[in-house]
């Protein structure tokens, strides 16, 4: 049994915002996202959204619901969201 802890699913969320290719996050260091940073302040529209939650899934081998994903407003939402994925899965 593996139990993921907050600030580790929050940090595999920057890791994957890190990830995209999308140019503005190029610029970008892991300290440089704060967790309470909104989705909309980083500049993720709708296909970037569904990127990252398609990312999300992939590295926790399960499907999110789109409600659930659709509730989250900062990026420790987002952290939020993966630890319990991951917890639901793993734990």
């Amino acid at each position: 049994m593996v139990i993921m802890e907050k600030a580790e699913g929050i940090s595999k969320v920057k890791e994957i915002l890190l990830s995209k290719d999308n140019g503005y996050f190029k610029s970008f260091l892991e300290c440089d996202i704060k967790d309470s940073d909104t989705i909309d302040e980083l500049g993720l529209d709708s296909l970037s959204r569904v990127e990252v939650t398609l990312d999300m899934e992939r590295t926790i081998g399960t499907e999110i619901s789109d409600d659930d994903v659709q509730g989250c407003i900062t990026v420790g939402d987002l952290g939020e969201l993966y630890t319990r994925e991951y917890n639901k899965k793993y734990a």
